[in-house]
């Protein structure tokens, strides 16, 4: 508006302002971009990224895509426990044997390996879909555990670990107790040794109806006339008995003699080595002595018919005989004396040894007759673990490696270099 004029003239707004802004400012070049906010941004692309979880497959060979679905299963098939009342050399010990099918596969090989423990063995895949048995080495199964694996080259298409039963997968089993308790100087049942058969779940205390059976002997006067009747039916299925004796009891063939006491380390148990070793019933590898104490012992006179298993301070320690068994419809009883009480004058029950060895000779003593015809007790072993392929699943587990991580940690260390820009600057 202008003075002295009575209406209103538009006027173009640039010409207010014209001045205002400066001609260099006014001359410049857009502004580009901000490194730190571009580094914000890629940090935060990365994050989005691991989030989503990317793998990375790499280096696929022509094996690699095969899978497979297995049937399998591990047994512990012959052998048992010997020195019967002729002082034969007795069975073999049992011999471990595998079991494998092949119930389905894809982009399988013509042949493939199977892996037993730490041996491996080639097979035809038309085998494997027959079924077939494969006998494990001594040395793989010595520690009563199996590793199985069926391999293409070097992918493993399919594993399985087993191991051998605590008392014969669990089957039920009479405990019986022999105790001379109103005789004077006789003391109860040792602990340990009730304990270590108490704890099975198919123990059943004082039923002589069920078998097999364990008898647990302490003091004098015991006779195997006590033990019930096992013979007929009962033996066919599996009637075996194992009688497990304490020092102060005479069994057939064996007269206990006077208790003895070691130094006060005590003495370190061995196993018998010699024609004792090569007998019957093979000392477990698994079970070690080198830990265990033995700090008084009762000696003993034995017959031949009976095998020492192991000794100390060079006396027998532990000893064995089997008695009956010899023909069908007899049942076949194992007798087992120990010179020591293992909660008293030993340390053994602190070791997971003396489980196992009870274990052992449980296995071997409830004879199982063998479908197949093969002689002695048949144990199955229990699967604990099992990895089996398909179709859908293979080729992702194949030669991927997962990204996560890595995107997670650069992200992290460019979001920590920004804000270290950032505050940089505003000190600036």
């Amino acid at each position: 508006m202008w003075r002295g004029q009575r209406r209103v003239r538009a006027v173009p707004s640039i010409r207010l302002w014209r001045e205002i802004v400066p001609e260099a400012v006014a001359t410049r070049r857009r502004r580009g971009v901000d490194p730190l906010w571009l580094l914000v941004f890629l940090a935060a692309v990365l994050a989005a990224l691991a989030l989503a979880g990317p793998r990375w497959k790499w280096g696929s060979g022509p094996d690699e895509n095969a899978w497979a679905r297995v049937q399998w299963a591990v047994r512990s098939a012959g052998g048992g426990v010997g020195g019967g009342m002729g002082g034969g050399a007795g069975r073999e010990s049992p011999q471990v044997e595998a079991w494998i099918r092949l119930m389905e596969g894809g982009d399988l090989p013509g042949t493939v390996r199977v892996l037993l423990g730490g041996t491996q063995k080639d097979v035809s895949t038309d085998e494997l879909r027959k079924g077939v048995a494969l006998a494990v080495p001594p040395s793989d199964a010595a520690g009563g555990r199996l590793k199985l694996a069926l391999l293409a080259g070097k992918h493993v298409m399919a594993e399985a670990e087993f191991r051998r039963p605590a008392m014969a997968g669990g089957r039920p089993f009479a405990l019986l107790e022999y105790a001379a308790a109103g005789e004077p100087g006789v003391d109860p049942m040792d602990p340990a040794l009730e304990r270590v058969f108490a704890i099975q779940p198919g123990a059943r205390r004082e039923d002589p109806s069920v078998r097999p059976a364990v008898a647990l002997v302490r003091g004098p006067g015991f006779s195997l006339s006590q033990l019930p009747a096992s013979g007929g039916e009962a033996a066919e299925k599996g009637g075996g008995t194992l009688v497990i004796a304490q020092s102060d009891t005479a069994l057939p063939g064996l007269v206990p003699g006077e208790t003895i006491t070691g130094p006060a380390e005590g003495w370190t148990p061995a196993v018998a080595t010699g024609e004792a070793a090569s007998r019957a019933f093979p000392w477990p590898p698994y079970v070690p002595l080198r830990d265990v104490r033995v700090f008084a012992m009762r000696t003993a006179q034995l017959e031949p018919s009976w095998q020492v298993l192991a000794t100390a301070n060079g006396r027998p320690w532990i000893a064995l005989r089997t008695v009956g068994g010899n023909g069908p419809g007899t049942a076949r009883v194992t007798l087992v004396w120990l010179a020591s009480a293992p909660s008293t004058e030993t340390n053994w029950p602190k070791s997971a040894s003396f489980v196992l060895f009870f274990a052992e000779l449980a296995n071997r003593a409830w004879e199982v007759p063998a479908e197949d015809g093969a002689q002695g007790n048949v144990v199955e072993w229990e699967r604990t673990q099992e990895v089996m392929g398909s179709p859908q699943t293979q080729n992702d587990a194949v030669n991927t490696t997962d990204l996560r991580s890595l995107l997670g940690a650069v992200a992290m260390v460019m979001l920590l270099g920004a804000v270290g820009w950032f505050v940089t600057r505003g000190r600036s």
